[in-house]
């Protein structure tokens, strides 16, 4: 041990030897070599792109348009960052119809996320009353393929989304095109998810997922969804969790929300009924966890849970 040790004090002790600045110009060389191709690859525009969207046509308004622009300018697999200006209102610009978006106001591709910074995102509610060739969304915010189910990581972050429903109205005597009509949705989506934001004033569900899996909704409010101030006889959800044909829909996470008023039940599961027997094979492994429901006296109910295997 004693020999150990002077041999590790005279390799310390050592006198510089020539090759040692040979060497230490080599490691140098060698480490700006990596910083280099580093660089390389993050300033690779196929690696992802950060963008922060706000007038995108200068025109003095903030529309949902203005945010279309921004993600559809998106270069490359991704992943990528949507930032909006904080603080803003979005809504759509209706001086034509039909609107240019078919299934969302805001259409996201894979491997985006959107950060609002607190900015809100408007729908139309119901003041748009189109004939059935020129409808507009269903959705406010939503995946830009409900078809190939092969979408991958979509998140939605800080935002308002607002669906621009009435505080009042009843679709039984003011009928409108939008029955279907939602906040935030997933269709067909591979890991993504709402994160710490606010859906409230929609038709249908305020956050919709079908036939996805690996889906987180945390930490958001819910308010006024699924037709809670419809006075006629049409009523949804909060949350939605939706099963259709045999699509898997597993490892759905509902953590930590707040929901108050809904057209029917705050947190709902369901298994489309042209399927039945894959009734209790393609839901699973859902979570519902220290989620606040509140429905004011209203009679309906916090949970109604249909067709799911492996709840918790």
């Amino acid at each position: 041990m004693r020999h150990a040790r002077a041999l590790r004090l005279r390799w310390y002790l050592r006198r510089p030897r020539a090759s040692d600045g040979a060497r230490a110009a080599t490691r140098a060389r060698t480490g700006i070599a990596w910083l280099a191709v580093v660089g390389a690859l993050l300033a690779d525009p196929a690696r992802g792109t950060e963008l922060s969207c706000g007038d995108t046509d200068a025109d003095g308004l903030y529309e949902t348009e203005d945010i279309q622009a921004c993600l559809d300018d998106l270069q490359g697999p991704g992943p990528h960052v949507v930032t909006l200006v904080p603080d803003a209102v979005f809504e759509p610009h209706l001086d034509a119809a039909p609107y240019y978006n078919e299934l969302g106001f805001v259409e996201l591709a894979s491997h985006t996320t959107l950060d609002c910074q607190g900015s809100t995102i408007r729908g139309i509610g119901h003041t748009a009353k189109r004939a059935p060739s020129a409808w507009g969304p269903l959705w406010v915010v939503t995946n830009s393929d409900h078809v190939s189910h092969s979408q991958l990581e979509i998140w939605v972050r800080n935002c308002v989304i607002d669906g621009g429903m009435p505080a009042s109205y009843d679709e039984d005597l003011e009928p409108f095109d939008h029955d279907i009509y939602m906040g935030f949705g997933l269709y067909g989506v591979h890991g993504g998810g709402l994160i710490e934001s606010r859906v409230q004033n929609t038709h249908h569900a305020c956050a919709y997922v079908r036939s996805s899996h690996d889906i987180e909704i945390d930490d958001n409010e819910f308010s006024d969804c699924g037709g809670a101030n419809n006075q006629g006889s049409f009523g949804q959800p909060a949350v939605y969790l939706f099963q259709e044909g045999e699509q898997i829909e597993e490892r759905i996470f509902v953590r930590r929300n707040w929901a108050i008023r809904a057209g029917s039940s705050l947190f709902a599961t369901r298994i489309s009924e042209a399927n039945p027997q894959f009734q209790t094979a393609w839901m699973r492994d859902v979570v519902f966890e220290y989620n606040y429901g509140n429905q004011q006296g209203s009679g309906k109910p916090c949970f109604v849970l249909r067709g799911v295997r492996g709840v918790v």
